[in-house]
């Protein structure tokens, strides 16, 4: 049976955690702040990793 699971937690250090226990998993696949690249493209921001994000991620923020 696939799942979708949509997971926010706080504080941050346990959201890490639980990507990384369900990242171990053979059957499952982890997005690692899945919207970054679309707040990227509309705040302009000028983060050291903008290019490599905006290349490998979508950004239409849907």
């Amino acid at each position: 049976m696939k799942k979708i699971i949509c997971l926010w937690s706080c504080p941050r250090n346990i959201s890490t955690a639980l990507m990384y226990s369900f990242r171990s998993r053979e059957d499952t696949t982890v997005f690692d702040e899945p919207l970054y690249a679309h707040y990227l493209v509309k705040s302009g921001l000028q983060h050291p990793g903008r290019h490599e994000t905006l290349r490998t991620m979508e950004n239409i923020g849907e």
